[in-house]
């Protein structure tokens, strides 16, 4: 008898598919079903931070007694275990009945507590990203009425407050300035109402304004590319001309000069283009340290990660030289707090470019103290207890405990990124190499120039490149022929120096390489 698919079935029984849809969402099997875990609800309590979480329970609209109380005990319910949020797999039966006790099941009763929550979180949310202070973003709303119901003192009383609000505002950021615009704007059509005359005089500061706030704009976002992982020189000429024409402008000049938020950004444009060189890469990280005070905590992390992906492409270009004040950043990263993710966890991709960095110079003591800290605060990946094992064993081997890095198994775990799995691959073949064991170092290098040709599809085109370049140079490293003839041996370093820049694993290799000078490789 033929296979009836699904969707053959419900082109001849519409009706009947329909009463099994119904069924399955609960109608008729409603026990297993009946889960929280896809809710928006959940959704958003588990992308809160716990700062939010504990800010949204001491706010006024958690403490709002129009508020049902099931609502805020829903909120202590789910939030027992925040972020995994995840209290008695947060079935809706079990849930109904810590909420409503003893009362038969509803599941609408329990849909209404779930979305006034919701709700509620929504509100307060959308208060806190609003932008601005709280009480600048209420007195421009006031602002506006004031002013389009002709409201002229008022309109004035509330002016003079934002205008002192903002003038104290520190640090400065795009949404203080924005605010500077929109309230000279206002300012502008309320001249407009009254003194008709003098309305063109008036454009002046809004047009100055604008003008701030547009290429501080332009400047953030021209700096947001140094975040693309790839990246292409930038023609800033556009931006540098604009900047220029706008600085003809003395008061303009006074302001860009004197403006923290203008002045760092500025400074960062030859970092886009690779016009700067290590000397001035560290003086602007001095200069960075130096404004600490004067930036918005948001604009100091992005700038450190800017630096940060600037000496990550230089070094992977061959600028071996800037491996030290790349760990320098990271390490001052990791001080200030700055590559924690907001819910205070730690990336695993962040967690492995740390603990590669340090280990390539040798900062041991600096690895077991980050591991330590970053244990069981990963994110970001679905097995954070194998980055962790991978990292430990990656430690092992880098100070010479080649069997206790084996013995962490970490080349028998499963890993989710390509990343790991090729480094994981790559360190077993190091280790047998390390050992003196050329026969498990070549059957090992077989199986993963098998993997890459078998994911040659599934993989980024530059990490299949650098890896077989890996297999490539380990191939001619174990080679009898290379082994035993100097002359061979200089060809394939030459080689390594000049063509494999981005080869993986090229310091270990031109290590390796090195030590061969003085004595051969591991025989057969």
């Amino acid at each position: 008898m033929p296979k009836i698919n699904l969707l053959d079935f419900s082109q001849v029984f519409p009706g009947l598919i329909l009463s099994l849809k119904k069924n399955l969402n609960g109608v008729a099997f409603a026990h297993p079903f009946r889960v929280m875990f896809d809710s928006k609800l959940l959704e958003t309590i588990r992308a809160m931070t716990p700062d939010e979480i504990s800010d949204f329970s001491d706010s006024a609209y958690y403490h709002d007694k129009r508020n049902r109380k099931e609502i805020s005990l829903l909120f202590r319910y789910i939030t027992l275990d925040h972020p995994a949020c995840s209290r008695a797999d947060l079935k809706k039966e079990h849930t109904h009945r810590h909420l409503f006790g003893s009362k038969p099941y509803v599941e609408n009763r329990l849909n209404h507590v779930m979305t006034a929550l919701l709700r509620l979180l929504e509100t307060y949310l959308e208060h806190r990203f609003s932008g601005a202070g709280d009480e600048m973003r209420h007195l421009m709303a006031l602002n506006r009425f004031y002013q389009e119901r002709g409201l002229l003192h008022r309109f004035e009383l509330t002016t003079n407050r934002l205008e002192e609000l903002l003038a104290a505002a520190k640090p400065q950021n795009e949404d203080t300035i924005w605010l500077r615009f929109r309230l000279e704007y206002l300012k502008h059509l309320q001249v407009g109402q009254y003194n008709p005359k003098s309305v063109d005089m008036n454009l002046f500061p809004v047009l100055d304004n604008l003008e701030k706030y547009y290429i501080t704009q332009r400047l953030l976002l021209s700096a947001g590319l140094l975040e693309q992982s790839r990246f292409h020189r930038l023609d800033t000429s556009r931006t540098l001309s604009i900047f220029r024409q706008l600085s003809e402008n003395g008061e303009f000049k006074t302001y860009s000069d004197t403006d923290p938020l203008i002045a760092i950004h500025y400074k960062l444009l030859p970092l886009l283009t690779d016009e700067a060189d290590l000397n001035y890469v560290n003086d602007y990280r001095e200069l960075l340290k130096s404004m600490r005070r004067d930036l918005a905590p948001q604009h100091l992390k992005a700038l450190h990660t800017f630096v940060r992906n600037y000496l990550v492409r230089a070094y992977n270009r061959g600028s071996s030289e800037t491996l030290s004040i790349l760990f320098d950043n990271l390490k001052e990263e990791y001080e200030q707090g700055f590559l924690k993710e907001d819910n205070q966890m730690y990336r695993a991709s962040t967690v492995q470019n740390v603990v590669t960095t340090a280990l390539k110079l040798k900062q041991f003591d600096f690895v077991r103290s980050f591991l330590e800290n970053c244990r069981d605060r990963i994110t970001g990946t679905s097995q954070p207890e194998n980055i962790i094992v991978f990292n430990e064993a990656n430690y092992f081997f880098h100070t010479g405990r080649l069997d206790d890095a084996l013995e962490t198994n970490f080349h028998l775990l499963k890993y989710d990124t390509f990343f790991h799995i090729l480094a994981a691959r790559r360190m077993e073949i190091k280790i047998w190499f390390e050992k003196s064991d050329a026969q498990l170092a070549e059957y090992r290098l077989n199986a993963l120039k098998s993997y890459l040709f078998s994911n040659k599809d599934k993989m980024p085109e530059q990490i299949k490149i650098n890896n077989d370049d890996f297999v490539d140079v380990v191939r001619q490293i174990l080679s009898p022929r290379n082994r035993n003839s100097p002359k061979r041996m200089a060809m394939v370093r030459e080689k390594l120096r000049e063509t494999y820049k981005n080869i993986a694993e090229r310091e270990w290799l031109l290590e390796k390489i090195e030590a061969m000078r003085i004595q051969p490789a591991p025989g057969p």
